[in-house]
């Protein structure tokens, strides 16, 4: 699925995506609460300059930290999320989407800079 945006996006880009897919994707197994089989979808979209990553899995656990220190001391995986993307966020049927900017040179511009 990433690879085949490889003639669009830088390939420091994609290997973002794939770092941010790989930890939502894991988080989600673990943390969602779902059944054992439930699906877990991902999804690519390639949007002019923005390229999004979602990750559904339909659970009703709210990530997002309330506070920084918790951000910090408890969700590490969120903390590289903030680090490598240029947005992200909650979706309201239960997931995480997160944002990249694949202009040249755009790529570390901004990067993190979400409160």
């Amino acid at each position: 699925m990433v690879s085949d945006l490889g003639a669009d996006v830088p390939r420091e880009v994609l290997d973002r995506v794939r770092l941010v897919a790989s930890e939502i994707v894991t988080n989600s197994y673990k943390h969602a609460g779902n059944p054992v089989g439930a699906p877990i979808r991902v999804a690519l979209s390639l949007r002019g300059d923005r390229l999004r990553l979602e990750v559904v899995d339909h659970s009703l656990f709210d990530p997002t930290p309330e506070t920084d220190r918790e951000q910090d001391e408890v969700r590490w995986g969120l903390r590289i999320v903030k680090q490598v993307t240029n947005d992200w966020g909650r979706i309201s049927e239960g997931g995480i989407w997160a944002e990249f900017d694949v202009t040249v040179g755009g790529d570390d511009t901004g990067v993190g800079t979400r409160p």
